[in-house]
């Protein structure tokens, strides 16, 4: 059964990653969105999802960072 918080990680992405691929996304470090880009919707979504799910991940400030330049 998914948590609260895989719950909220997956609406966040529109339903277009699942828990497995947000799984993957926090096993990353340097590269696409921990580089600091979110170039697309999708890639927006996919940053509010990884806020969610990986909070402590040691590169989540450039995430953060990505989605307020974006939504300014």
């Amino acid at each position: 059964m998914p948590s609260d918080q895989q719950r909220a990680a997956v609406a966040a992405a529109g339903g277009a990653l699942g828990l497995r691929a947000l799984a993957g996304r926090c096993a990353e470090v340097g590269t696409g969105l921990f580089d600091g880009r979110v170039a697309s919707r999708h890639a927006l979504l996919e940053a509010r999802a990884v806020v969610l799910y990986c909070p402590g991940h040691p590169q989540i400030a450039r995430v953060r960072a990505a989605i307020a330049a974006v939504e300014g």
